[in-house]
Order: C-alpha cells, then sequence, then structure tokens
C-alpha cells in the first residue's frame, strides 16, 4: 500500500474532515476524532499487511458518523 496522507495537512484529510463536518452537522472536534481514528486504523491494517478495498477509507468515515449520530438519537443528515 503506498503512503497516504496522515498529516493534517492533506489533501485527503481535508476532504475526509468536510464529509465528517457536515454529516455531523458541524461538530469539527468530532469529526476530527472519526477522520484519525479512520486514519489510524487503516494504517494498522496496513502495517499488518491487510489489504482493504479502495472505498474503504471514506465509508469508515461514514460509518462511523453514522455510529455516533444513532448514539446521539439523531438521524443522519443527507448533504444538498
Amino acid at each position: 500500500m503506498g503512503e497516504v496522507g496522515w498529516d493534517d495537512q492533506s489533501e485527503l484529510y481535508d476532504a475526509l474532515m468536510r464529509k465528517a463536518t457536515i454529516l455531523l452537522r458541524d461538530d469539527a472536534v468530532m469529526a476530527e476524532k472519526v477522520v484519525r481514528s479512520s486514519l489510524t486504523a487503516l494504517r494498522n491494517a496496513a502495517e499488518q499487511g491487510r489489504s482493504l478495498p479502495p472505498n474503504w477509507l471514506d465509508q469508515a468515515v461514514v460509518d462511523r458518523t453514522r455510529s455516533i449520530l444513532r448514539h446521539r438519537g439523531q438521524p443522519p443528515r443527507i448533504p444538498e
């Protein structure tokens, strides 16, 4: 697996942050936690030699935001 931008200056990080922030109703603090935990999970999988589908990271962010919203008792937000 090639190097994925792990730092908070990468385009990948910025795109994931925008998506998570929108889905979490502008909760940037929680969005950052979601993105960082998803990136960490991806890094751990790569270090263990596990292969993940190309869209895994994006789907992980979506799934984690949905889980948070369910826990809060809020329906998912559909971006316009």
